[in-house]
């Protein structure tokens, strides 16, 4: 599968442009285009079932729109917050999805996703209180866990069509650390 994704472009607030020099009244839209592979199968044998989703996918994102501070250069040196295009990346990963049925009693589930996030053109750079300066292209990618996983087992001990099927369930679920906040160079504790 191919796709292409936008998210619109915009006006930012009415800046003077003498104030504000070179600061952009409107911003684009983002472009995410994205090729995905995948297999969808399923089995059975004796009174084992099931079926299992596999897809792999690489995106390129474009235009990305982030909110950044602009300083006036005439008394009073007022700031405002635009938008801008400022940034593109890259992200590729895989997705698993599978299902095991046992007999009528017993589903067990197990589902992965990986995902490789990173800016492929961010420019400038970020100091923290400290002085301690990084580069924005550095910055990592924000809500992109790296993996996620789920286990689950489900239990059906009562199955009758004069009251429905009542059911027990486990599930267990991982994910790896995420960054939440674009501005994670700003803090000196950042991990």
């Amino acid at each position: 599968a191919h796709r292409k994704g936008y998210k619109p472009g915009g006006i930012n607030p009415i800046l003077d442009p003498v104030s504000f020099p070179g600061a952009p009244q409107t911003f684009a839209p983002e472009t995410l285009k994205d090729v995905e592979l995948g297999v969808k199968s399923s089995f059975r044998s004796g009174d084992l079932a099931g079926r299992v989703n596999l897809a792999g996918f690489y995106q390129w994102y474009s235009g990305i729109q982030r909110n950044r501070t602009v300083v006036g250069v005439v008394p009073p040196f007022t700031a405002s917050n635009i938008t801008d295009n400022i940034a593109a990346a890259r992200l590729y990963g895989l997705e698993l999805e599978s299902q095991l049925n046992i007999g009528s009693s017993w589903q067990v589930f197990l589902n992965y996703a990986y995902l490789n996030a990173k800016y492929t053109d961010y420019p400038g750079s970020t100091a923290d209180i400290l002085g301690n300066v990084s580069q924005n292209i550095d910055t990592p990618f924000v809500g992109s866990p790296k993996h996620q996983a789920s286990l689950g087992v489900k239990y059906f001990p009562i199955q009758s069509e004069a009251i429905g099927d009542v059911s027990v369930s486990s599930d267990l679920s991982y994910q790896s650390k995420v960054v939440v906040d674009d501005n994670i160079f700003t803090d000196p504790l950042r991990l």
